[in-house]
């Protein structure tokens, strides 16, 4: 009656003595949730709804709770609370839709994004809508952009202010993105930049058509190796991701007596660093990222300023403002240019990985590491190991 005659604060009052007397009135419980919820008290709220769906655990409790906890951005037991509700309505699409997007609020970007065309129940605006934030968690600002379009033409309200403003916010980071320097936006993709000289300070372009020698390449794996040692990395594997990264990724494996391995043999259990000499294909480097089923640290030896700047690996060696030549870089592209046998490009492959270990054993002998050898351009300190 209280309520009924909206004093709200009095009846709350009132459920409070019962439920001190009597601690099982569910119904007590309920009245009191809405009322803190009312209230902004979110977290009572929270606390209310769990003791009563403690007494009887039914649909409407359990989402309305799981919906307090998304808001609490407790999303651990958001997504428990979700499964408890599928578990009392399997074939729901709404509670599927928010249970997936409780895992991508817990970063599972990529694992949703595989899953997504499996789960039939969703309606076709609620699977693109999933897939504009997947993409959107993987900094693929175009076509999550896309997905969001998608969704809102597939919506039951054309004009839904939540995708629009979906749409808008890829549209803002897209801007950003473009208008941040490359140093701004290495920071904020926790890079780790490595440079190839004992040079201080923030990574800088270096000349416009550079090539590399193999000591340039000896000094980057020094520091790389060097690093290894100070970071808690538990790679298992090494891959190279192209043929023409096979020295570089060689030359890791033997530096760290690592196997080396291709990417289609990747297990689940596997930690692999993936080997790429260079950015300039930088969908090559996205499509096999995507597809690796393990943890993984990516290396890139020179990362170009006018590459795709959504693939940011996560250890760059040196940047470069186009593409930068490698010392086996014109022997290979001959032997392809007159159809080779593959034995003869394996043996240029070979060569080019003994050079570089020799530069590094070299390196090496010349001079003992010291503080001022240690990379100094790392701009992050946390390693970035990707979640398959």
């Amino acid at each position: 009656m209280l309520a009924n005659a909206h004093r709200h604060l009095d009846a709350a009052c009132v459920y409070r003595q019962a439920l001190h007397h009597c601690p099982y009135l569910r119904e007590a419980h309920l009245a009191l949730a809405c009322y803190y919820e009312q209230c902004g008290l979110l977290t009572r709220a929270a606390d209310s709804l769990r003791s009563a769906s403690k007494l009887q655990a039914d649909l409407p409790s359990l989402y309305q709770l799981a919906q307090l906890l998304s808001k609490l951005e407790r999303f651990d037991e958001a997504l428990e609370t979700y499964q408890h509700c599928l578990a009392l309505a399997p074939n729901n699409p709404t509670l599927l839709y928010e249970l997936l997007l409780t895992r991508c609020r817990l970063g599972e970007y990529s694992s949703v994004l595989e899953e997504l065309d499996a789960h039939s129940d969703l309606r076709p605006w609620q699977q693109a809508c999933l897939r504009g934030y997947c993409l959107e968690g993987l900094q693929r600002y175009n076509e999550a952009r896309e997905a969001f379009q998608a969704a809102l033409a597939e919506s039951e309200n054309p004009t839904s202010q939540t995708i629009v403003a979906d749409i808008a916010r890829i549209e803002q980071r897209q801007s950003e993105q473009q208008h941040r320097s490359l140093p701004d936006l290495l920071a904020q993709s926790n890079c780790i930049y490595l440079g190839n000289t004992c040079e201080k300070g923030l990574p800088r372009p270096i000349e416009s058509h550079y090539h590399f020698t193999y000591p340039d390449i000896a000094r980057t794996l020094h520091c790389l190796q060097t690093l290894h040692r100070q970071q808690p990395w538990s790679w298992k594997v090494i891959v190279s991701l192209d043929k023409t990264s096979q020295p570089l990724a060689n030359a890791i494996a033997q530096l760290f007596d690592l196997p080396l391995r291709s990417l289609n043999d990747l297990r689940p259990d596997d930690s692999a660093l993936i080997v790429a000499t260079s950015s300039h294909n930088g969908d090559i480097f996205r499509l096999a990222t995507e597809r690796i089923p393990c943890a993984f640290t990516s290396f890139c030896l020179s990362f170009q300023e006018q590459a795709s700047r959504q693939v940011i690996p996560d250890i760059i060696g040196v940047i470069s403002q186009h593409h930068a030549t490698l010392p086996w870089e014109a022997e290979l592209r001959k032997l392809r240019s007159t159809a080779a046998p593959v034995e003869h490009i394996q043996a240029c492959l070979s060569q080019a990985c003994n050079a570089i270990i020799q530069a590094l054993a070299s390196l090496t002998a010349q001079s003992q590491p010291s503080p001022s050898a240690h990379p100094n351009h790392s701009l992050s300190q946390r390693p970035q190991i990707s979640p398959a």
